[in-house]
């Protein structure tokens, strides 16, 4: 009995020195191989599993891949010859079903901190040492479609970029939904 209660301790003592977090620049022991060295295909490479026997798979269809070439400077940016523009691109259709879609998206992305009334009072905002700029101040009044585009793909102050998490369209149909929004706060039409 004495012997095992030993030989437990050592065991202990063993453990312990062995992982106490010192550095080994010798190459790790692997019990099992194979989970380091899968099997796996690589880009460009032959696959005789595929039909046209090609690793890299195409895109899926509605999939926008990242840092595809994006030509309209108006549609994507909201800019022409460097000035930013004042009304919508010739594809976008302003109806009833496109604001609502802004509704959606800016109660998703943007109410959180301007909360749904567009006053900056959202509940994270609340907590920001900068609030949230209201959008019902005469500076956001004032704003081209373009710039409201702009602030809603870079950011701008303490509001983060959107440009991956929101498609461009979805981007106008805010734009268009803050106009909705300010419009039906500003009493006085101003």
């Amino acid at each position: 009995m004495f012997k095992v209660i030993n030989l437990c301790m050592l065991m202990m003592l063993l453990c312990f020195i062995g992982c106490r977090g010192w550095t080994s620049y010798k190459l790790p022991i692997h019990l099992n191989p194979n989970m380091d060295t899968q099997p796996k295909y690589k880009p460009y490479n032959k696959s005789d599993w595929f039909a046209n026997k090609m690793t890299m798979r195409p895109l899926v269809k509605y999939v926008i891949p990242q840092n595809y070439l994006k030509l309209n400077d108006f549609y994507y940016k909201g800019i022409v010859n460097n000035n930013f523009v004042n009304n919508y691109p010739d594809n976008i259709n302003i109806t009833e079903s496109f604001i609502k879609r802004g509704q959606n998206r800016f109660n998703i992305f943007c109410a959180p901190c301007h909360d749904a009334a567009g006053s900056g009072n959202g509940l994270v905002g609340e907590k920001m040492h900068i609030k949230p700029m209201s959008l019902h101040s005469e500076y956001m009044y004032n704003l081209k479609l373009g710039q409201l585009f702009n602030i809603i793909s870079n950011g701008s102050r303490t509001m983060p970029s959107h440009n991956i998490q929101i498609i461009e369209r979805d981007r106008w149909a805010i734009v268009a939904y803050v106009k909705a929004l300010q419009f039906s706060q500003n009493i006085n039409g101003d």
